[in-house]
């Protein structure tokens, strides 16, 4: 019963629905099992039709269209949901509602959400994101797309003006979208007034031609995701009608005044690109989902596999090698659950706090699914090389979230920049606020066991003030830090592991009704303990001595041994939820799956 709570609460919300839509796709196995055996053109088919049967049956109704975060959570499960089996499918569905709905709706008047959101809802139109550039990649800023504003037509221009300028890597443009959310340099009367959102006609009907003045390349065959049909957009002096220009933060009036809300381009800037923070949260979920993924497999098979006459899952090596992903996996779930609901409350937001956190754990929870499965695959030998065990497949559809919405070298840069700046700040005043608080107090001796969490939270707090004075000495300023950065990435990854691991003890001693208390407890200490060991910042901070370092390694290794002898590992995949048709044949009998009868 305990773990069955345990699994409610990992999965935040609509628990009900989520199992509703898992039995729909066991309930329709010809089009909703995983296939890993299609090529691009067949997965893309496939995907369409799987999109179809689900608006069929209802499931976008008012998720969409409705400002109540009760439906906006649903549509997030069942995104959730759906990544289980098929991540093309859960990235398309995405881009049409989360980005493009989510650019109409965070950025458009009233008037306009009540004229674009039903056709999205409705699938009468399919939209696409259309931001990132071949020659700007992560340099948002860098675009060259222009929309320059004609009083005689009461129109805006769009124009490619380079090829380094067309618009690259998006999702459903090359078959199937019909309308493009176009991010642009403003032009009125000869002055950039900064980059605007737009919505754009670019194809006559869902998978129909393009309009006149675009044209559409699809960017190919890929490794992984290859169910999203990415395309490239070049905009020939296109015309859109005037009230296309997706209005809230600022607008261009019929004689061709600029009048915006807020007070700075940067600002505009920042609040132009908020629909990107609702996606990387929703990829922090991909991500610990495809662990509990990768783990409900892999562990399973060891159990059952002996080797050298010993159960493999009893090697202290492959305990090593896996454990550590279970428990990452529920402190990244620990504290994004949060996250996603801070996100949808009423006139929320986006803080420099919240941005910062939501930045540096999708990158770090990427990096760890990234290692996690292919831990996962190696520690499966051959048969983690079968399409049909899913763990090899699955790193090559997710590698992609390393990258896409934000380049996570990028994301820990951002993390970086906030840091450090908040510590030149501190310099200069004297005094530090925030986050950093901390560091005007007096370093005490290391207090408490490694098998502790406040003692893996004082490690954390430890580094970052060890790190801090080597990238920016007394004299120095934010902008020379940024020299030096290999070291300015290391800040920016010490900060956020702090900020994650305060947050989950924070969530651990605040909340009396947590099931399973003591076992995300030790999961929390097992994912501290982990990066620590694995990161050598600790020694070259300070924060930890040759001595400390060899006890926390033998702490480390003590406890993943508990970890799995109290029966916590157990319970932790038991929690996870993922339906046995979603496993693998390995994670079940697979002698009798490889039996010579099946022939």
């Amino acid at each position: 019963m305990e773990v069955l709570r345990l699994s409610e609460y990992l999965a935040g919300h609509h628990y009900e629905h989520r199992n509703e839509v898992f039995a729909l796709f066991e309930r329709e196995p010809e089009l909703f099992r995983p296939r890993h055996d299609l090529g691009m053109r067949e997965s893309r088919e496939l995907l369409m039709r799987r999109w179809e049967r689900l608006h069929e049956l209802g499931y976008f109704k008012n998720t969409i269209t409705s400002s109540k975060p009760e439906n906006r959570l649903r549509r997030m499960a069942l995104s959730e949901t759906c990544e289980y089996l098929d991540h093309s499918l859960a990235v398309k569905m995405g881009v049409n509602y989360g980005l493009f709905g989510g650019a109409v709706y965070g950025l458009g008047t009233e008037e306009q959400k009540d004229y674009w959101l039903p056709k999205v809802e409705r699938r009468e139109i399919i939209g696409c994101y259309g931001l990132s550039e071949l020659g700007a990649g992560s340099n948002v800023r860098g675009i060259r797309t222009t929309a320059t504003y004609d009083p005689s037509s009461r129109s805006f221009v769009l124009h490619t003006p380079t090829d380094g300028a067309q618009k690259y890597w998006i999702g459903g443009a090359a078959e199937s979208a019909t309308h493009c959310s176009v991010f642009a340099y403003l032009i009125v009367d000869g002055k950039r007034r900064g980059i605007h959102g737009f919505v754009v006609q670019i194809r006559d009907s869902i998978e129909g031609s393009p309009v006149h003045g675009v044209t559409i390349a699809d960017c190919g065959d890929k490794w992984g995701l290859n169910g999203v049909d990415n395309g490239r957009i070049w905009f020939d002096r296109v015309k859109i009608p005037r009230t296309n220009m997706l209005m809230k933060l600022g607008q261009v009036s019929e004689n061709g005044e600029y009048t915006s809300i807020v007070k700075s381009e940067n600002e505009l800037f920042g609040r132009t690109l908020a629909p990107l923070t609702a996606g990387r949260v929703s990829i922090i979920f991909s991500a610990l989902n495809e662990m509990k993924v990768g783990t409900s497999i892999a562990i399973p098979y060891a159990k059952s596999r002996q080797v050298f006459g010993k159960e493999l899952m009893s090697v202290q090596t492959h305990r090593h090698r896996l454990l550590p992903y279970v428990c990452s996996a529920l402190v990244i779930n620990v504290v994004a659950n949060p996250l996603k609901l801070q996100l949808l409350e009423p006139g929320q937001v986006v803080t420099k706090n919240f941005h910062v956190l939501s930045a540096g754990l999708k990158a770090l929870s990427t990096w760890e699914m990234e290692r996690c499965l292919q831990e996962c695959r190696e520690a499966c030998g051959g048969q983690g090389m079968l399409s049909e065990n899913r763990v090899g497949p699955l790193l090559s559809e997710f590698n992609v979230t390393t990258t896409f919405e934000g380049d996570n070298h990028v994301m820990i840069q951002q993390a970086s920049k906030v840091v450090v700046n908040m510590y030149a700040q501190g310099l200069k005043q004297g005094v530090f606020g925030g986050d950093l608080d901390f560091l005007n107090r007096e370093e005490l001796p290391l207090r408490g066991e490694p098998n502790e969490m406040s003692f893996i939270v004082e490690l954390m707090r430890r580094r970052v003030r060890g790190l801090l004075p080597a990238l920016v000495p007394t004299s120095g300023t934010s902008e020379a830090a940024e020299k030096e950065l290999v070291l300015f990435e290391e800040v920016g990854t010490a900060f956020c592991d702090l900020l994650i691991f305060e947050s989950f003890e924070k969530e651990l001693n605040s909340s009396t009704e947590l099931p399973c208390k003591d076992l995300l407890s030790k999961a929390g200490v097992i994912y501290g303990l982990s990066r620590i060991d694995r990161e050598s910042t600790f020694s070259r901070s300070g924060a930890l001595s040759s001595d400390a370092s060899w006890s926390v390694r033998r702490t480390y290794m003590k406890e993943l041994d508990r970890f799995v002898e109290s029966g916590m590992m157990d319970s932790a995949i038991e929690a996870f939820g993922v339906p046995d048709f979603l496993k693998a044949p390995i994670s079940g009998d697979w002698l009798s799956h490889n039996a010579k009868a099946k022939l």
